[in-house]
């Protein structure tokens, strides 16, 4: 589980000096959002590395077969999906934040910090994007967030994302579970 530890580079709690004393409180929330990131990242690596594993020892019985086995796997590969969409929230945050989409300044309050979190969605983002794309780095990276979220694979994240959220399943074909 070394590989799944936060690098050194990124256990830099002296560099949230330098932020607060150059009075950058944006770049010091993207940066912990960034180190939540790579957390959350990690527990997805776990999760994919346990659906991926073929047996575990479990409490569960084999007299029904392999069956067992596979509702694992599907556990961990659910748990998995879920965060991996997460990680797209947080990849928002960072983005919000390191660019000073609020005046971080104005967070003075847990609930404040609460409401902006909300604010943080695709849908809301975007047009503060558009209408700023021709600063530096800004409409780059607009471009890249969008080939990013058109990708198949992303889109279909997504949506296994949406349907366990919504019917608490997913069809998996061995195990012959049907979500609603």
């Amino acid at each position: 589980m070394k590989s799944l530890a936060i690098p050194g580079e990124l256990n830099m709690a002296p560099a949230g000096l330098e932020f607060i004393s150059l009075g950058d409180f944006g770049y010091l929330i993207a940066r912990d959002k960034f180190r939540q990131l790579y957390s959350l990242l990690a527990t997805v690596r776990f999760a994919v590395c346990e659906a991926h594993k073929k047996l575990h020892k479990s409490p569960i019985l084999w007299s029904n077969g392999y069956i067992g086995q596979m509702w694992i796997r599907s556990q961990y590969l659910k748990n998995a999906v879920l965060w991996y969409n997460s990680c797209d929230d947080y990849l928002l945050q960072i983005i919000w934040f390191a660019f000073d989409f609020c005046d971080p300044n104005t967070l003075d309050k847990p609930n404040k910090y609460k409401q902006t979190l909300r604010h943080c969605r695709w849908e809301s983002l975007v047009p503060i994007m558009e209408a700023r794309k021709a600063e530096p780095n800004i409409g780059f990276l607009l471009a890249k967030i969008k080939e990013f979220r058109s990708l198949a694979v992303v889109s279909m994240v997504r949506s296994i994302a949406n349907s366990l959220k919504h019917h608490a399943d997913i069809y998996i074909r061995d195990l012959d579970i049907q979500p609603d």
